[in-house]
């Protein structure tokens, strides 16, 4: 996810509404009450780099994450998945993605370039920045062949969700192509009820049966490196009632992953390091608890919606 707005020293993807109706009907549907502040600690972007499925794998092992996604069309992806364990239960989704990460890191789409020409580059790769006006059947032929490789790899999948947010905050026609990908799946997406105000279209996907998270948020790249743990403790001080998704991207600071990300002047290979570090010492978690917050997974969400028969 990119930056949408920043609120002091963290990114927070969303405006309070007055009340949170939706989402503590969540609360009630997961049997808590209606005060009660859950998270899931969720890791972006694997499959993307070898950086990125190394920490995202030690992070999912043990247990510092709850939930994480993958993107099937990155160049590491076959090394990610052949890399979880049989028996490996770990809540598992599919970063769809519409975009390419750096130069360093050009994606080719899943359905291949001449099915989709209004989603790539001369070069046949999908653009670095969202694409203004995507053509929405191949935008949709796209999201179905990511799928189909995630299927085709093996994983079970719990959610859906969007590299750099493209699917969530970049219109109507384009959430309700998600929408609709969803719900052939029966797969959960983000509905971040903070977000109704600024996006009225995201309430759409409640009427499809999924689960309205109370907020969506992640650190801001700007803050510095001695204060990352303070801005991670006061994301979660500011927590509310509902179910939290917190966004973190994991990775290490080699010189080949400083290669890949060396385009980046925010969320490059120094900024994954320091959340990895934090999720290696189980920081996350440790504010979680401390503030009486429960950590959860997509999983259970996805079970509490029923979002198929």
């Amino acid at each position: 996810m990119r930056r949408l707005l920043a609120l002091g020293a963290l990114l927070v993807l969303g405006a309070a509404t007055s009340e949170a109706q939706a989402a503590r009907a969540l609360l009630r549907r997961l049997g808590r009450p209606d005060t009660a502040r859950l998270v899931i600690i969720h890791a972006d972007d694997a499959g993307m780099s070898p950086g990125a499925d190394r920490a995202t794998l030690r992070a999912l092992a043990a247990g510092h994450v709850s939930s994480a996604s993958f993107v099937t069309v990155g160049e590491s992806v076959a090394d990610f998945v052949a890399a979880l364990r049989p028996g490996d239960r770990f809540d598992l989704g599919l970063h769809l993605a519409l975009t390419s990460e750096t130069p360093a890191m050009r994606f080719v789409p899943a359905a291949g370039a001449a099915s989709v020409p209004s989603l790539v580059d001369a070069d046949g790769t999908l653009h670095l920045r969202t694409p203004p006006a995507p053509d929405t059947l191949e935008l949709e032929r796209e999201l179905a062949a990511q799928l189909t490789s995630a299927r085709a790899l093996g994983v079970r999948l719990t959610h859906l969700d969007s590299h750099q947010g493209a699917l969530l905050f970049h219109g109507r026609e384009r959430f309700a192509v998600l929408r609709r990908v969803a719900r052939r799946d029966c797969l959960a997406i983000p509905v971040p009820e903070t977000f109704f105000g600024r996006f009225p279209y995201l309430a759409d996907a409640l009427a499809d049966g999924q689960p309205a998270l109370a907020d969506l948020v992640s650190i801001d790249p700007s803050v510095p490196p001695e204060r990352w743990e303070a801005a991670y403790a006061q994301l979660f001080d500011w927590m509310r009632p509902g179910v939290t998704l917190l966004l973190v991207h994991l990775g290490d600071a080699g010189a080949e992953e400083r290669r890949r990300y060396r385009d980046h002047v925010e969320y490059d290979a120094a900024w994954r390091a320091r959340d990895a570090a934090l999720v290696d010492a189980d920081a996350l978690r440790a504010m979680a608890r401390a503030r009486n917050i429960e950590v959860i997974s997509w999983r259970e969400l996805r079970e509490a919606a029923a979002l198929c028969p």
